[in-house]
């Protein structure tokens, strides 16, 4: 399992080994049906909870499907897609050029029309796409130096990027922040807050012993699972580190993480055997939203 997202009544998810997109039950996670989806899939949104898309990588479409589990493809993506975002109004999908992250480009569709528009060539590197605040997000993380390109999420013009200090790549947003993850790989993770009014770094924590490798963002949380498992919750606000969770389920490998309700649930590569899994952290989140 890859992405995973809800249409409004059901969760999908992006099984990349075997070409498909489960529906499961919100209540008990029990399959519902599988569709086809293409070779590799992986990122996931819901759009206007009502469905989902995601992005298939080494066919490199859009695909959409409702919550009667009707859809297929909805446009062939131009270069290899690596992260999608989307809001009521738009769908945008990360792409790297030749399929090499050396250099990038974000196109957005019309999920009523099927129009795009794409953006300017941006640079290497590019790892995550976010819909945070008024702008569109893009993600430039190396131990060089990492970086945000800021877009206007209409035109798709580009605004003056903000640099950021260490290696941080894994991106989530709401209303109010833009928050950029990652860290030093088995050293320490590390969380900063982007005020997209004052287009700076506003708010910083550092997560020992584990590079962060999924988050995700409510108005009032923020969630980090570290590449070993371990969970943060954090403030939206400042960052202050809320619960620290270690589960006893196992050594696993998160993929992505997302918040619904009071409750975590992570999809991990390793799970039962040779098959991956999405685990549920219940009640975890205090006046957690849907």
């Amino acid at each position: 399992p890859e992405g995973i997202a809800t249409d409004g009544r059901h969760f999908w998810v992006s099984e990349s080994g075997q070409r498909t997109l489960a529906q499961l039950d919100l209540d008990n996670g029990s399959v519902i049906r599988r569709v086809n989806s293409g070779r590799l899939p992986v990122g996931m949104v819901n759009f206007r909870n009502e469905s989902v898309f995601s992005v298939v990588a080494t066919d490199s479409k859009l695909i959409r499907y409702n919550q009667a589990g009707n859809g297929g493809t909805f446009a062939s993506i131009p270069e290899y897609p690596n992260d999608i975002a989307a809001d009521e109004t738009a769908v945008w999908v990360l792409m790297w050029i030749n399929d090499t992250n050396s250099t990038a480009q974000v196109i957005r569709y019309d999920p009523d029309s099927g129009a795009s528009t794409k953006s300017a060539i941006l640079g290497s590197h590019a790892s995550d796409v976010v819909r945070a605040g008024k702008w569109l997000w893009v993600s430039h993380g190396t131990g060089q130096g990492s970086s945000l390109d800021v877009l206007d999420p209409a035109g798709l013009n580009q605004l003056p990027s903000i640099p950021l200090n260490g290696h941080l790549s894994a991106l989530a947003g709401n209303e109010h922040s833009v928050y950029v993850a990652g860290g030093q790989w088995d050293v320490n993770g590390e969380v900063v807050r982007v005020d997209p009014g004052q287009m700076r770094v506003v708010a910083r924590q550092q997560l020992p012993g584990e590079f962060i490798y999924a988050l995700t963002a409510d108005s009032d949380h923020v969630v980090a699972v570290g590449y070993h498992g371990t969970i943060w919750v954090m403030s939206a606000q400042d960052l202050s580190i809320e619960k620290v969770i270690r589960l006893t389920w196992g050594q696993y490998s998160p993929a992505s993480v997302m918040l619904l309700g009071e409750s975590i649930f992570i999809t991990t590569h390793r799970g039962d055997g040779e098959n991956g899994s999405v685990l549920k952290i219940p009640e975890v989140i205090e006046g957690g939203h849907p």
